[in-house]
């Protein structure tokens, strides 16, 4: 007699229903969320994605359905560009990826409802990660450190078009990441956790190589 979370109702449907566990904003299966929603994180949701997942009576098709961009309420009158999106994308896909059990999560589709002005870049991070969520070539490395090598290969990719030099492409990926990277790290600071960036995000944007790319 008890309430219960609308998004659990398919765990009563037939089998053939398949279910599209949907975490909204930024925030990855595992920050907090401050009640977005109601909700203090999406803990419960990665409960329920594992659960049916495994359960292999239902037999049920899962697929992650996180966001890419959120217009709602943070660009609708002006374009932002927030790479942390692609970054928690990124990390909610080696969370999944590191913690599959039975048949295990059949893939990701996002939702993005933004403007693509910024939005594109996370739309590319995360349908890599789906891909391949650098699980081998990362497995050590932190969330930021993991989001710098999948950054770096989508760089070098889009810079070989300009038909520059190979070692000048290795090097301006490498400084254009290194800016995503702490730019993802001050707005997850400011966007998720409620705290001050730091001070050096707007030197870094600077950059020639940055400025050369965007």
């Amino acid at each position: 007699g008890r309430p219960i979370n609308f998004n659990f109702l398919p765990m009563l449907a037939s089998g053939r229903m398949g279910v599209l566990p949907h975490s909204v904003q930024a925030y990855s299966l595992d920050d907090a969320t401050d009640g977005t929603y109601g909700n203090d994180n999406f803990t419960a949701l990665a409960s329920f994605m594992w659960w049916e997942a495994a359960h292999d009576e239902a037999k049920r098709e899962v697929v992650f359905h996180p966001e890419t961009d959120y217009w709602v309420n943070v660009d609708i009158d002006v374009p932002l560009f927030l790479p942390l999106y692609g970054e928690r994308r990124l990390h909610d896909m080696r969370l999944i990826a590191t913690r599959q059990g039975g048949r295990g999560v059949e893939g990701q589709m996002v939702f993005d409802s933004g403007w693509e002005w910024g939005s594109w870049f996370s739309d590319v991070i995360a349908a890599r990660a789906a891909w391949d969520p650098l699980v081998e070539a990362a497995s050590a490395a932190s969330a930021s450190e993991a989001f710098a090598i999948a950054t770096q290969q989508l760089v070098r990719r889009l810079l070989r078009t300009s038909g520059a030099p190979s070692a000048e492409v290795s090097a301006h990926a490498r400084t254009i990441a290194d800016v995503l990277v702490r730019l993802a790290a001050a707005q997850r600071s400011l966007l998720i956790y409620g705290r001050s960036p730091s001070d050096d995000v707007e030197a870094a944007l600077a950059s020639p190589s940055f400025a050369m790319w965007h």
